[in-house]
């Protein structure tokens, strides 16, 4: 098989050239022939060879000069030169032609065998430098595009951080701007819905004895829902209120909290008879006044929703995970179909009418925004006829 390695052979002897270009040849080898020193530097700048094979004596310019040339320029510093000597050169050309960069000898004479044995040798040398330069030169472009990556991921980094902190700016503005408008708004609608009331009041009490039953029931109509217009326009300041302020937390017992909204609330239901179980609960690190709405809103709900059953029961506990500690209530109650569960948490988002169950649909909002604040999480789960389950997390600080 034809061997694409090639060798410029340079010897002034026409002979001993020929001769071993011959024995090249039939070993495979594609072999360029030169003369002397100059056709050599001629040729390199058109060919590059494998390895240069270079006589040490010649006329005008001998071996070791041509190798220094070879080695000085940078187009062919990197040729593997190997340098012929005969018997007749002497250790100290020898020395001189591997400080001029040869990297290696030939002793003349030699057998055909060891010529081919050695051109093999070198050429193996060869093959071992270009693999290890091409993996040096892979390892630096790799290294290369490592650090353009890295770059570009810095710098995409860098903007997205910047934009993450623009848009939430933005959005705490935004945020701002709609609490401080929905405050004003309900703040503002007091003032007429006092009038209305208070101007109901003087008609009742003047009128009423000219009114037929279908107006006393109109107008019934409209102080109920005057009524229940005050009661929606507080429930939403008490939303927006939930988001206004510092949180100025301290350690909650979390126990007392719940016994006394359970005191506050059981009277409101006197004809049933609640089972109502409190499991010790962990100290919290939390706002007070707040961590009593969530628990008043959760209570309240629990109390209403199992109001009709035959034998209500609420559960009140909590556990442990990771770095957080889960409170939950339970009862078995209404209950609600899990499909509709996101829904629960939104402002004014019922599953149950108002002809079932009375309600503003903001408690659970105003739930949900308090444990937020806190850093925690809410989730519920609920069967249809079953009862539900709320859960709210808070940050683990009792360490």
């Amino acid at each position: 098989m034809k061997n694409e390695k090639s060798i410029l052979l340079v010897d002034d002897s026409k002979e001993l050239n020929d001769a071993a270009a011959r024995v090249l040849r039939k070993s495979g080898f594609n072999v360029i022939q030169a003369f002397d020193g100059t056709e050599c530097l001629s040729l390199l700048s058109s060919v590059k060879p494998h390895i240069v094979l270079l006589d040490v004596v010649m006329p005008g310019m001998d071996g070791i000069e041509v190798c220094r040339k070879i080695k000085s320029d940078p187009g062919t510093a990197n040729l593997f030169v190997v340098l012929l000597s005969g018997m007749r050169v002497s250790p100290d050309q020898q020395a001189d032609g591997l400080n001029a960069g040869a990297d290696g000898y030939i002793v003349r004479p030699v057998q055909n065998s060891e010529l081919v044995a050695r051109i093999n040798s070198a050429m193996r040398l060869v093959d071992s430098e270009k693999n290890l330069s091409n993996a040096l030169a892979n390892s630096q472009r790799n290294e290369s595009k490592r650090k353009k990556a890295e770059k570009k991921t810095r710098l995409l980094n860098e903007e997205l951080e910047l934009r993450v902190a623009q848009r939430t700016e933005q959005l705490e503005a935004a945020i701002k701007e709609l609490s401080d408008f929905s405050y004003s708004v309900a703040h503002d609608l007091r003032a007429p819905l006092r009038a209305v009331s208070c101007y109901s009041s003087i008609l009742e009490g003047h009128f009423e004895k000219y009114m037929d039953d279908e107006g006393r029931r109109l107008f019934s109509i409209v102080k109920s829902n005057g009524t229940r217009m005050g009661e929606l326009i507080d429930a939403l300041l008490l939303y927006t209120n939930t988001g206004r302020g510092e949180l100025n937390s301290g350690f909650v017992e979390m126990n007392d909290i719940v016994n006394k909204v359970i005191a506050e609330l059981t009277p409101l239901y006197p004809d049933i008879n609640f089972q109502i179980e409190v499991e010790e609960l962990p100290t919290a690190v939390a706002n007070e006044h707040m961590i009593k709405e969530v628990w008043s809103n959760l209570i309240s709900n629990a109390l209403k929703f199992s109001s009709r059953s035959e034998s209500p029961q609420i559960t009140i506990g909590s556990g442990k995970f990771e770095n957080m500690i889960e409170y939950y209530i339970k009862d078995n109650g209404a209950g609600f179909d899990q499909r509709f569960v996101n829904k629960l948490f939104n402002v004014f988002e019922r599953l149950h009418t108002t002809d079932e169950f009375t309600g503003h649909g903001i408690g659970l909002a105003i739930v949900r925004r308090i444990i937020h604040r806190h850093d925690g999480t809410v989730r519920a789960e609920g069967e249809v006829g079953k009862g539900a389950t709320f859960y709210f997390t808070l940050p683990d600080k009792n360490k």
